[in-house]
């Protein structure tokens, strides 16, 4: 309804029917969803309730009703018919649809007359023995849990199911209820991990520019030098910017473990360019390397520099 509460008119077996042979099938075509599990409602099922006196009458076994009920319940093939040199392929229907089918099932003949299973035992439909329910803002309602394929996206998969929810709701059902009100069968969000993901995310993104900022001015105060504050510093956006890039070609999401590995990088990055950088700059100031700022012997002051702490 428009006031989006609900407005009830469905049994629990109607709204779990809905959901085992339609809104499970259409979810589970979504693009990385491993299983749709449904949970609450009734399983509806024929109940077959035997009379023991009447089985002991016609001298019958529960075998022999079991048996006749998986026999009544087939499709099979009879091979096929030739007219007018034309062959016609012949089938036998024989699914149960009602109750009445399954009560008109044959378990054996005596004395010329047959033994249905309505003579027998009882008949009817009923709902399967649950252990559990599904309630939502206090209407008992049925649900389905999606599960992920492992190593997939959980983004990605979530916004798949959504596109399928939105493309079946057209095929629910609806029925109009005796004061008029019309009770149409909507899927609703229970539990949505979108919020949680981004907001997992933006924390760790957040976090991680901060330390950046901070590792950047920590930098400029431990070395006092400008020019090699900025070279240690230039490491890290540097860094970053690289590791996203192959983690892009790579196919490797930016989930919580990547982008807390990179803020863990991020200071064995500092470390080593610290180190690096200030044994360079010590190296530089001794009296027999004051004249050494380029050329072949400065490159090979830094190579010695960065060797000795490597």
């Amino acid at each position: 309804p428009e006031t989006g509460d609900p407005a009830g008119g469905w049994d629990p077996d109607e709204l779990r029917t809905q959901q085992d042979f339609y809104v499970k099938y259409t979810l589970s075509s979504a693009e990385g969803v491993a299983e749709v599990a449904s949970v609450g409602g009734f399983v509806k099922e024929y109940q077959v309730e035997i009379n023991p006196n009447s089985l002991r009458a016609y001298n019958l076994s529960i075998m022999d009703v079991m048996n006749a009920i998986q026999k009544s319940n087939l499709d099979i093939g009879a091979e096929t018919v030739e007219i007018n040199k034309v062959e016609y392929l012949v089938r036998g229907l024989g699914y149960i649809k009602n109750v009445s089918d399954l009560e008109e099932a044959v378990i054996t003949v005596r004395n010329g007359v047959p033994v249905k299973i309505k003579d027998v035992a009882f008949v009817n439909l009923g709902p399967a023995t649950r252990r559990g329910g599904l309630d939502k803002e206090g209407v008992e309602a049925v649900g389905g849990v999606v599960v992920a394929r492992y190593g997939s996206n959980p983004l990605e998969v979530i916004n798949n199911v959504k596109e399928k929810i939105t493309g079946m709701e057209a095929g629910l059902p609806q029925k109009t209820l005796a004061d008029g009100t019309v009770s149409k069968v909507t899927v609703v969000p229970f539990y949505d991990r979108t919020g949680v993901i981004h907001e997992t995310i933006g924390t760790l993104e957040t976090a991680l520019t901060h330390e950046t900022l901070i590792a950047i001015i920590v930098i400029i105060v431990i070395i006092l030098n400008l020019r090699a504050s900025i070279v240690i510093s230039s490491i890290l956006p540097v860094g970053v910017l690289a590791t996203f890039i192959i983690m892009r070609y790579a196919g490797i999401d930016a989930n919580i473990v990547a982008l807390s590995g990179i803020a863990i990088a991020i200071g064995i990055m500092i470390d080593i360019g610290v180190v690096f950088v200030e044994n360079i700059i010590r190296h530089m100031e001794m009296e027999e390397n004051k004249g050494i700022r380029k050329g072949k012997a400065f490159a090979d002051l830094i190579y010695r520099s960065v060797t000795e702490v490597s």
